[in-house]
Order: structure tokens, then C-alpha cells, then sequence
């Protein structure tokens, strides 16, 4: 049975990790998703960012009810599809209240 890999904790949120380490256990901090300072005699020389993986299942979802609730927004208040594009906008202009 070999040792589980030696991974500390770097300041923050990050990790550190060794060269060689890295290299061994690539496909584990892939699934891990966080990321890794990768240091050579504890120096560091690289890190590891993982990109964030878009969940385009749950984007169409969101989609489809959103659409769904600006269609009723549209039937309940008889906008046009024009002026409800118009109140939004404007809306987005609006700053947020701190």
C-alpha cells in the first residue's frame, strides 16, 4: 500500500505542490478541481488553474424557463416584446443599491 501524496495547504486557498508529485498524481488534481502551486525545491515555478466547466444542460434549462417567464410576463402585462426589452435595459442601467 503506497503513502497517499503529501499535499499542503499554500496561504489563501491554494495548494502546494512538488514537480514530481504533480506529474504523478495529474489525473487526481484534475478531478479535484483546485488550484495548485507546483513548486521545485519548494520553490514556486508554476500553477495549475482549472478551468471551470460549463454545465450546458442546466444553461438550456435556464433558458427555456426564462423564456417561458417573459412570455407570461408579456401575457399578463400586454407589453411587446420591444418594450419589455426596453424596461430591462433600463433596468440594467439602474446601479445596484450597496
Amino acid at each position: 500500500m503506497t503513502d497517499s501524496p503529501k499535499i499542503a495547504k499554500f496561504p489563501g486557498s491554494l495548494t502546494r505542490m512538488g514537480v514530481r508529485q504533480y506529474r504523478q498524481d495529474i489525473p487526481r488534481v484534475i478531478r479535484a478541481g483546485q488550484a495548485i502551486v507546483i513548486e521545485r525545491h519548494g520553490q514556486p515555478v508554476g500553477i495549475y488553474i482549472p478551468i471551470k466547466q460549463r454545465d450546458r444542460e442546466k444553461e438550456a434549462r435556464l433558458m427555456a424557463e426564462l423564456a417561458d417567464s417573459l412570455k407570461e410576463l408579456r401575457e399578463e402585462t400586454g407589453l411587446s416584446e420591444e418594450e419589455l426589452a426596453q424596461l430591462i435595459e433600463e433596468e440594467l442601467r439602474t446601479p445596484l443599491d450597496p
